[in-house]
């Protein structure tokens, strides 16, 4: 089967990466020595953790002063998972994408009380609660921290 996926072989990989780098440098580094320098670069690769910072622009300012929001994330995570992690994304965005632009979707979108099934009637009754709450105290927030800001921008 051409899909069928292969055990991964640390040695072959080991001795690929020993190949080609030792064929630049061809008698300069001791087999030992060698061995032991490629065997502690795989081993980082799959077991020691790098911290990891993304920064991602979560909305664009709505004027001159509201500056772009942004968010910061920093992940502890080996190199080995990071690659898989941008394969994993890359992937799903290529099955959300032609999940989007399906047929259901192009002809069922925008979503209307007429055309919502029944699944998705009870999914938004069981989340409305929640949704009621994150809104109001949104905001709630922004009339509490209003208040702060003319109390103590008030000259008494």
């Amino acid at each position: 089967m051409a899909n069928e996926i292969e055990k991964f072989d640390p040695s072959t990989l080991m001795q690929g990466v020993k190949d080609r780098i030792k064929a630049t440098f061809v008698s300069l580094i001791p087999d030992g020595q060698w061995e032991t320098m490629v065997q502690k670069e795989i081993d980082t690769f799959f077991n020691e953790a790098q911290v990891i910072s993304m920064t991602k622009k979560k909305e664009a300012g709505s004027s001159y002063w509201n500056g772009d929001l942004y968010q910061h994330t920093e992940v502890a995570q080996t190199p080995f998972r990071s690659l898989i992690y941008e394969l994993c994304v890359d992937k799903t965005q290529a099955v959300l994408k032609k999940k989007l632009s399906d047929e259901w979707f192009t002809n069922n979108w925008p979503i209307t009380e007429e055309n919502m099934t029944e699944k998705m009637k009870e999914v938004i009754k069981e989340a409305a609660p929640f949704a009621m709450l994150k809104f109001f105290e949104s905001i709630s927030m922004m009339y509490v921290n209003q208040l702060r800001n003319d109390i103590q921008n008030r000259s008494i």
